[in-house]
């Protein structure tokens, strides 16, 4: 999905935009400067929920397509609401960090075992160049049994994808789950 923004002045009031269903942010890069964009807010909460940070898309503005990184989403603290976003326009040959999901693939099989499967991690920082665009790092956690972890180390790590966090972090346990017998007081 295409995301289509209008350039505005920055002396507009942010609560009356939002009013008229409009979201206010910036666009920015290494050959840009600092634009002050607006976008529909149906259609910026579509291309998020499709993007997330992670991702890189394509945008227009003004008749014109750019490639870009979703660097920071701001909502509202009650609602959840995007109030405000960051867009940074990349070429394919650029670096970026982030951080992308990580998805445990099978957990519902150990479950069914009666196992109790506790992730801690549930994104990783990487390093990339915006070309590779990862969504996600799966990893397949069928053959973990009781007392038994994964950690970043075990992580499948995509092609051309730096992990940037220690190997050592554990991202899942697996463990039955605790019983507890009650004594009679004496």
């Amino acid at each position: 999905m295409n995301l289509t923004l209008r350039s505005f002045y920055n002396n507009m009031n942010n609560k009356k935009l939002r009013k008229q269903g409009l979201i206010p942010g910036v666009l920015y890069g290494k050959d840009l400067d600092p634009i002050c964009v607006v976008a529909d807010k149906k259609e910026l909460q579509e291309f998020y929920k499709n993007n997330r940070e992670s991702n890189v898309a394509d945008i227009t503005l003004e008749n014109k397509r750019y490639t870009v990184h979703i660097q920071d989403i701001q909502k509202h603290g009650v609602d959840n609401q995007i109030i405000h976003f960051d867009l940074h326009k990349v070429n394919k040959h650029d670096t970026i960090s982030t951080h992308i999901p990580v998805v445990l693939v099978n957990k519902e099989e150990l479950e069914r075992q009666g196992l109790v499967v506790q992730q801690q991690v549930r994104d990783i920082e990487v390093k990339y160049q915006a070309h590779n665009n990862p969504k996600e790092i799966d990893v397949d956690i069928s053959r973990l049994s009781h007392g038994e972890y994964i950690t970043i180390g075990d992580l499948p790590s995509p092609q051309g994808v730096e992990i940037l966090e220690d190997y050592n972090t554990i991202v899942a346990s697996v463990n039955y789950p605790k019983t507890y017998i009650e004594t009679p007081d004496e």
